[in-house]
């Protein structure tokens, strides 16, 4: 069996008013929060990295070091300014280069170093320390920058 549905008149024109009060409350809403978007460049993300370090020793006795960035990897938006700014926790210097970016800088211990550029390229860079490298260290020190 069907059912029909009979509206009345007064009904629909409270639907109606409800509808109109709507639209007009968004397009006032919007007018003052303003509908024009912050580009994403006019805006610096700031990121504070930590050096830090990790003693242990192998099964035989062998003492070892590892150093780290924390946090190991960063995410950014392309076009967004970007500080990073190194904090010298552990170890008396670091050499610091973000592949891809041509930046290079240092950081010892006790001290920040910042570094502020565009995210102009996308991928995933990574952030070395040539103190602490493939060669010689057990464990590289690397971290990544993520522009997408």
């Amino acid at each position: 069996m069907t059912k029909i549905f009979v509206l009345r008149r007064s009904t629909l024109i409270l639907v109606g008013i409800l509808f109109v009060a709507a639209v007009i409350g968004t397009f006032y809403v919007r007018s003052l929060l303003g509908d024009e978007a912050v580009p994403v460049a006019a805006t610096t993300a700031e990121y504070h990295i930590a050096i830090v370090e990790y003693e242990g020793s192998t099964k035989d006795g062998k003492a070892y070091e590892i150093y780290r960035f924390d946090p190991g990897t960063i995410y950014v938006q392309h076009g967004q300014r970007v500080t990073l700014t190194f904090h010298g926790l552990h170890g008396a210097h670091h050499s610091i280069i973000i592949d891809g970016y041509n930046i290079q800088d240092h950081v010892s211990k006790g001290e920040a170093t910042s570094v502020t550029f565009t995210a102009n390229k996308k991928g995933t860079f990574r952030i070395l320390c040539e103190t602490h490298d493939e060669t010689s260290n057990l464990v590289p020190m690397v971290g990544y920058l993520v522009v997408g």
